[in-house]
C-alpha cells in the first residue's frame, strides 16, 4: 500500500545500495516462510516475592522486509521480548525462530545476521574515538576491509557523522550517540535490525534524523526492522504496513502492532489504545 510519508511499498525490484552490500527484495509474500516466528513465547523471572512473568504466551510472524512496531506501555515486556529474540534471553517456554535459527541455541550464528540497539545501552566503546569503534566492529562481524571502509563512507554521509569520528564515545550528546550506535548496528549489513526505544530522550531534531535513516535503511535495502517503542508517533512515522498478525494469546498490550495501536476484537475500551507511561 502507497502511503504518503513512507517512501514506496515493499515488494519491487531490489534497490542498489550504494556499499551497504547486496541488496535484499520487498517484504515476500505470505506464502513465504517467516523471517521471525514466536509461538506461546513466555519468559518468566524469579524474585523474592515470587515468579514474575514478564512475558505471557505471545504470538506473532514478521516476514523478510517488514518494518513492524511493538508497541507497549513501560513494563510491558518489550525489552524483554526482543532480547529473547536476539539470544540474550532464554524463554521460560514456547518457541522462538529468528532467520531460522534459534537464538538461545544458535546465538553466534544470529549475532552475524541481525542488529540491535538498546536505547539505554551502548555497544560503543566509551573511552575510543567514535572511528576506532567503527573499526573494532568492522574487526568482530569479520568485515572484509575495502566494503567496511564503503559502508562506513556511506554510513558518514546519511548520519553526518563525519565531523564525530575523532571525538570519543563519552564526549557525544545523547542524539549524537544513538546516531553512531545505529550505524554500528548496521555496518555488518544485517539481514533483521532489532531497535529497542530507540528514540529515547531524543529531542524533536534529533527524532528527526533517527526516523529518516530508518524508514531509508527498511526501503533501499529491505532490512527487516522490528520497532518497539511506548511512543506512537514513532509507530505511526515509521512502519509501513497496517495489517496484524495472528491473534495473540496475551494481554493485548503484547500484541506487536503494525503501524498504529489497536487491539484484540472484545478488548475493553480501557485496554484497547497503549499509552506512554
Amino acid at each position: 500500500m502507497d502511503r504518503a510519508g513512507f517512501g514506496e511499498p515493499q515488494g519491487g525490484a531490489p534497490v542498489d545500495r550504494e556499499g551497504f552490500g547486496e541488496p535484499r527484495g520487498g517484504a515476500p509474500t505470505g506464502a513465504s516462510h517467516p523471517l521471525i516466528e514466536v509461538e506461546g513465547l513466555r519468559k518468566r523471572f524469579r524474585t523474592r516475592r515470587g515468579p514474575v512473568e514478564a512475558v505471557a504466551g505471545i504470538d506473532f510472524r514478521v516476514q523478510a522486509g517488514e518494518f513492524v512496531g511493538y508497541a507497549g506501555p513501560n513494563g510491558a515486556g518489550k525489552s524483554t521480548t526482543v532480547k529473547m529474540m536476539s539470544g540474550i534471553l532464554l524463554p521460560s517456554g514456547g518457541r522462538v525462530e529468528v532467520c531460522g535459527l534459534v537464538p538461545y541455541r544458535e546465538r553466534k550464528r544470529l549475532a552475524r545476521r541481525m542488529g540491535v540497539v538498546f536505547g539505554q545501552r551502548t555497544q560503543l566503546w566509551w573511552d575510543l574515538p567514535l572511528e576506532e569503534s567503527f573499526e573494532l566492529v568492522g574487526h568482530l562481524y569479520r568485515i572484509p576491509a575495502a566494503d567496511r571502509r564503503a559502508r562506513l563512507r556511506r554510513l558518514e554521509e546519511v548520519l553526518s557523522l563525519g565531523p564525530l569520528l575523532p571525538v570519543p564515545v563519552r564526549s557525544l550528546s545523547l542524539g549524537q550517540r544513538m546516531r553512531a550506535e545505529l550505524a554500528a548496528a548496521v555496518l555488518p549489513a544485517p539481514e533483521v535490525l532489532f531497535l529497542d526505544e530507540p528514540t529515547i530522550g531524543l529531542d524533536v531534531e534529533a527524532k528527526a534524523a533517527v526516523r529518516d535513516f530508518l524508514r531509508q535503511l527498511n526501503r533501499d535495502q529491505g532490512t527487516t526492522v522490528i520497532l518497539t517503542t511506548h511512543d506512537l508517533d514513532d509507530i505511526t512515522r515509521l512502519c509501513c504496513r497496517v495489517s496484524h498478525g495472528p491473534q495473540p494469546t496475551a494481554h493485548p498490550r503484547w500484541w506487536p502492532h503494525r503501524g498504529r495501536a489497536t487491539a484484540p476484537p472484545g478488548t475493553p475500551s480501557s485496554q484497547a489504545a497503549p499509552t506512554a507511561a
